[in-house]
C-alpha cells in the first residue's frame, strides 16, 4: 500500500510541476538562465518531493524482516534490524517493478519533469521560442505520450522478470553506498527520492530509466 501512494503521489508532483511551467514557460526560460534563480528554483522542487520521505519509509519498514520463504517465517522469524539484506531488498524490487500501472503512471509524468528541464535549459542556452516548447508538451501531447510509454515499460517489466538477479544485484551495489552488505533506511530513502544522482542510477539498474521515454514525452 506504501508503494501505491508513493508512485501516485509522485505522479502528482510532476503533473502538478509540468501544468505549473506550461502557464508561465517564458518565466520559467528566464529562472534556467540565471544560476540563483535557478538553485532557487531546484531547492523548491527538493523541498516538495518530502512528502514522499514517510511513504519510503514505510515501504522500508514493510519490507525489514521480510523473506522468500514465507513458509518458515513462523519457524525461523528473521526480525526487524533497521536494515535491508538481499533477500529482503530483492522482494522490494520485485514489489517496485510489480506496480505495472501506477509505475507506468509515475514514469510519464517523470519523464515529462525530465523533458521540461531539459527543454528549458535548452531553451535558456538557445534562445528558443517558449511557445513552440508550450505546445510540444501540451495536455493532447501527454496523453499521447502516455500511450506510446505504455508498451515500452512493459518490455521494461518483461525485461527486468528476465533478468532479475543481475537487476536485483545491479540496484542493491547503488543503495549500499557504505559497502556494508546491507540498505540502511536512509540509503534507502536517498534511492527512492526523485533528482538525486542515487535515484536516477537505481531506476536505470532496474532498467527503469526515466529518460528512455524523453523523446516519447516530446514526440509532436
Amino acid at each position: 500500500p506504501y508503494l501505491r501512494s508513493y508512485f501516485k503521489t509522485l505522479k502528482q508532483l510532476s503533473v502538478d510541476h509540468v501544468q505549473e511551467v506550461m502557464a508561465n514557460p517564458e518565466e520559467y526560460i528566464r529562472i534556467s538562465s540565471d544560476p540563483e534563480k535557478l538553485k532557487e528554483y531546484e531547492a523548491k522542487r527538493a523541498k516538495a518531493y518530502e512528502v514522499l520521505v514517510p511513504m519510503i519509509e514505510y515501504s522500508f519498514d514493510h519490507h525489514d524482516g521480510q523473506t522468500l520463504q514465507p513458509e518458515n517465517y513462523e519457524d525461523q522469524p528473521k526480525g526487524k534490524n533497521g536494515k535491508l539484506d538481499k533477500e529482503e531488498s530483492s522482494i522490494f524490487f520485485a514489489n517496485f517493478v510489480a506496480e505495472g500501472a501506477l509505475f507506468a503512471e509515475a514514469m510519464t509524468a517523470a519523464s515529462m519533469t525530465v523533458a521540461m528541464q531539459m527543454g528549458l535549459k535548452q531553451a535558456a542556452e538557445e534562445g528558443s521560442d517558449a511557445k513552440k516548447r508550450k505546445t510540444k508538451l501540451s495536455q493532447a501531447g501527454i496523453e499521447r505520450a502516455l500511450g506510446r510509454l505504455e508498451g515500452r515499460l512493459q518490455r521494461m517489466q518483461q525485461d527486468y522478470a528476465k533478468h532479475k538477479d543481475k537487476r536485483d544485484a545491479a540496484a542493491f551495489r547503488v543503495i549500499d553506498t557504505n559497502r556494508d552488505g546491507k540498505i540502511g533506511k536512509k540509503e534507502f530513502v536517498d534511492a527512492l527520492t526523485p533528482g538525486t544522482a542515487v535515484n536516477q542510477e537505481f531506476l536505470k539498474a532496474l532498467g527503469m530509466d526515466p529518460k528512455v521515454g524523453l523523446k516519447e514525452v516530446t514526440k509532436a
